[in-house]
């Protein structure tokens, strides 16, 4: 979602007209961003939804939170 941007929607969907119905960036961020801190266990900091474990799931979260920042390393070609 955040390497597609807020307009690549457009260009892969050219039939959705309406832009304020297109999937990206920011309105993923908006919509999910508080759910996933709202998930974080106080007292541990970790995150503990989902049947993988905390590490995992708190370390995708933690990669999630910093896509803002710019693309970590290991999703650039």
């Amino acid at each position: 979602m955040c390497t597609m941007g807020s307009d690549r929607y457009g260009e892969m969907f050219p039939g959705q007209k309406d832009r304020d119905r297109w999937l990206g960036w920011e309105r993923f961020k908006i919509a999910h961003f508080q759910q996933l801190l709202a998930a974080q266990d106080r007292t541990s900091g970790a995150r503990t939804q989902g049947d993988v474990g905390p590490v995992f799931v708190t370390g995708v979260n933690l990669c999630l939170f910093q896509l803002d920042e710019g693309i970590p390393p290991i999703y650039q070609r």
